[in-house]
């Protein structure tokens, strides 16, 4: 029979046989077509996973036979379940040739799908090689018929089966790209693709059987006898061995699918295990710490199950030694420090509680790290007990604790304990004279006028003070002594003797050596500072006395010798706490009377050796409005004190200069001069050439007439400071006067450098020289008045009371005198000008 002959105007169509299909064995050939797709699709995933060339194109040639079989095998049924009224046979040789394009079909679909994946090119050529081979078999298989009709085709559904064919497999084909995002798994993706790859093969066929007419033969050509096989036996058998292929085909991939996947999964897990252990022990690694796991068997024994690279760090230990022996680690830890190991261990295992333990470890010779352990205790099957969790180098933890400690009860500039590490070693000493007979003392020394050397020169000219200050200290002190910094000035010795009476004989002792070591210049690297202390003294022998009563009371001491003017020390006495609640009134009341016309100015007239007078000294009166007139030595202390002496003497400076300006006024007074006492904290303001300066200006004296008086410590206790002002003030006419001179001690080495234009010989001097069993003191009087004649300085006596006394200062030099022998202070109309 001719191969593909087509319909054509000649042929008559309506003497066509008419054909009818078995519904079952359609059926049947479209659940062949459908698993035969399925089959061959699910070897994309069995080549994917093969691991090598060989089995790959074992399972490429696999399911290439299953798809080819499966085609050929639903061709064949759709041909069984077609019935025409003539006989049909068919030819083996082109039977079996016909399954060759369905193969090399789906072979070439199978490699395209395999090397392109899900690109649309790749399902493009496979879906029209898929339709072509579907195609190509069919015809090639009806080729295969032998009847005695004649077999043709009509052309256009000839094309319309080739074009459904390959339309339908790139559909196929795309379902499993397409419904990627709706479904996940890849199986039900696969099962789609091939009903619809199924009905493609199906559709081609049916369409393609719509398109073959059989019409009778002619009279000659039915006379001729068929040739062929029985279709029924040569069928029915190659469609058994194609289903058998199909079938077995399908059991295989299933389940070498299925092993397939177990396997992926298996090394997927295994990935994941190696993973896991990987980032696992990457993490031991990075931890700052060693991890480990610590066992404890029911004998006590000890070993390490795990224990991360770190060791080598932490105990300078190999792992595999660690673990082959425990005690290479433990031998590292001291011995004392092991047995309380042991017990934490014993403890936790008991309870199954978290061991959380800090010890040291013996590194080398001369180092020594301290460790934290925090692990969990798990009950093994054994009956042991096994510990996991990590170790931390924690050294730099312990010593910012010793520092924090340290910072919490120690002073950070002197290095001695502060006042609540005071308190605890106060309280402690207190406790044991319930115990036993003895007696407790406080010493508090503070630092006089340390304040201006912070404002004036500095924190770090004020450290330099209190670290040398704190080395004098621990000189003169004992061992048993304790000595603490409490505030910014103030020091506390705590000593213990055995009776009262020892105390208050060695206290005093210690305190005259204090001071005398303090009194010592402080040669600082920019600074000579001329230093000064109070101390108070507190002694016990009771315990119901707290540490805070003590401290106070020691305090109430010191302050009481500061309010005094300083440089002494002082016993605590019950009289204290009487006058400091007297002072506090008189406190208030002082300060509501600066500024005001409480506040008076007396003047002590000075005279020459004929008696003439020639200035006079400005001393402040505090008329209170209730108490009368208030004692100088009552309250300079207390403005000292307080600070009120800055704004009195910027008060008696302005007056002093008004008063001045006065006798300028007239004749007789215009000569006189004016001496203002000038205090440590009023000079050391900031701005005090400017406010002297202004005082000047606005009162329009004669700056030469003003003289200002400043005591020996004054200018002894910042040189350079003073130095600079002096020569300011002196630039504009304004003169010095050393007042109390030969009260200091390291006056007479520094007068040359100071530009005095007058040195004051205190009274106490002139007093004792007086005396006729101090009469050597004159030979110190002599000398003070010849330096300060031959350093170019004016010599004034003050607290010159007799003619006797006048006499011989005039004999000695001295031609200007102050005193109650010339002049008594008084207010300035009451002076005897």
């Amino acid at each position: 029979m001719p191969f593909l002959q087509f319909i054509t105007e000649q042929h008559d169509l309506a003497s066509a046989y008419a054909g009818s299909h078995a519904a079952g064995l359609v059926a049947l050939s479209v659940a062949i077509a459908i698993l035969a797709s399925y089959v061959s699709l699910l070897h994309t995933k069995l080549m994917q996973g093969a691991t090598t060339s060989q089995r790959r194109s074992l399972w490429h040639l696999n399911g290439a036979v299953a798809m080819g079989a499966g085609v050929w095998a639903m061709h064949f049924l759709g041909m069984v379940s077609f019935k025409i009224d003539t006989t049909v046979l068919y030819s083996p040789l082109i039977t079996a040739i016909s399954v060759i394009p369905a193969i090399f079909a789906a072979w070439i679909t199978l490699w395209v799908l395999h090397h392109g994946q899900d690109r649309w090119r790749a399902i493009l050529f496979g879906g029209v090689m898929m339709g072509a081979g579907i195609g190509v078999m069919h015809y090639t298989g009806m080729a295969a018929i032998r009847t005695q009709a004649e077999m043709l085709y009509l052309p256009s559904m000839f094309a319309i089966s080739i074009v459904v064919a390959v339309v339908l497999a790139v559909i196929a084909l795309a379902a499993r790209k397409l419904l990627r995002p709706v479904i996940v798994r890849s199986v039900p993706r696969i099962i789609v693709s091939a009903v619809i790859m199924g009905f493609a093969i199906s559709s081609m066929h049916y369409t393609a059987m719509h398109a073959t007419v059989f019409l009778p033969a002619a009279a000659d050509a039915s006379l001729m006898p068929l040739s062929g096989a029985d279709s029924n036996l040569i069928v029915m058998s190659a469609l058994s061995v194609a289903i058998f292929i199909v079938i077995l085909s399908a059991v295989v991939v299933v389940l070498m699918n299925r092993q397939q996947r177990l396997s992926i999964q298996a090394t997927s897990r295994g990935e994941r295990v190696r993973e896991l252990t990987e980032r696992l022990q990457s993490v031991a690694d990075r931890i700052p710490g060693m991890v480990y796991q610590l066992h404890r068997d029911n004998s006590g024994f000890i070993s390490f199950r795990y224990l991360s690279d770190a060791v080598q760090d932490l105990f300078a230990v190999n792992v595999n030694e660690a673990i082959n022996d425990a005690r290479t680690v433990l031998s590292k830890v001291p011995l004392h420090e092991r047995e309380l190991i042991f017990k934490s261990l014993q403890e936790s295992a008991e309870k199954l509680s978290p061991w959380n333990y800090e010890f040291p470890v013996e590194v080398s010779l001369h180092k020594t790290r301290w460790l934290s352990a925090t692990s969990v205790p798990q009950k093994e099957s054994d009956g042991g007990v096994s510990w996991s969790g990590f170790i931390s180098d924690v050294t730099e933890k312990r010593k910012t604790e010793q520092t924090i400690k340290e910072l919490a009860y120690s002073d950070t500039l002197t290095g001695l304990p502060n006042r609540r590490s005071l308190h605890d070693e106060l309280t402690a000493r207190i406790e044991l004279l319930a115990k036993h007979q003895a007696a407790v003392a406080v010493l508090i020394v503070n630092l006089d006028n340390f304040k201006r050397v912070n404002d004036v020169h500095g924190q770090k000219q004020g450290d330099a003070v209190l670290q040398e200050a704190t080395r004098r200290l621990q000189s003169v002190l004992s061992e048993r002594s304790f000595l603490a910094r409490v505030t910014a000035d103030e020091f506390v010795v705590v000593t213990e003797f055995t009776t009262a009476e020892q105390a208050r004989a060695e206290c005093e002792v210690k305190a005259a050596k204090m001071l005398e070591v303090l009194r010592e210049p402080f040669d600082l690297p920019s600074l000579r500072h001329q230093c000064t202390a109070s101390i108070g003294v507190v002694i016990t022998d009771n315990s119901w006395l707290g540490a805070e009563e003590l401290l106070r009371r020691a305090d109430l001491a010191a302050g009481n010798v500061k309010t005094a003017g300083g440089d002494n020390f002082s016993y605590y006495h019950p009289s204290i706490e009487k006058e400091i609640s007297a002072r506090f009134p008189l406190e208030n009341d002082l300060r509501a009377a600066v500024g005001t016309d409480q506040l008076v100015l007396y003047y002590q007239l000075q005279a020459n050796e004929q008696g003439q007078f020639i200035g006079a000294e400005a001393l402040v009166r505090w008329m209170h409005p209730t108490r009368g007139l208030v004692s100088p030595a009552e309250f300079i202390p207390l403005a000292e004190e307080s600070g009120l002496i800055v704004p009195i003497g910027t008060q008696v400076l302005r007056q002093a200069c008004l008063q001045l300006a006065a006798w300028q006024q007239q004749e007789s007074t215009r000569h006189l001069s004016m001496s203002v006492n000038v205090s440590a904290k009023q000079f050391y303001q900031l701005n005090f050439v400017e406010q002297v300066l202004a005082i000047v200006s606005d009162t329009k004296v004669p700056p030469h007439l003003l003289k200002l008086e400043l005591t020996e410590s004054l200018v002894l206790e910042d040189m350079e400071l003073v130095l600079t002002s002096m020569h300011r003030l002196k630039q504009q006419g304004i003169c010095f006067s050393m007042d109390d001179f030969g009260t200091g001690y390291s006056a007479l080495s520094y007068l040359s450098q100071l530009p005095f234009d007058e040195v004051k010989i205190d009274q106490a001097f002139i007093r004792r020289a007086s005396m006729a069993e101090h009469q050597r003191d004159w030979t110190i009087v002599n000398a003070i008045i010849h330096i300060a004649q031959d350093l170019g300085m004016d010599v004034i006596a003050e607290g010159v009371e007799t003619k006797e006394q006048q006499e011989r200062l005039a004999a000695s030099g001295c031609l200007r005198y102050q005193g109650f022998y010339f002049s008594r202070p008084a207010p300035v109309n009451e002076l005897p000008l």
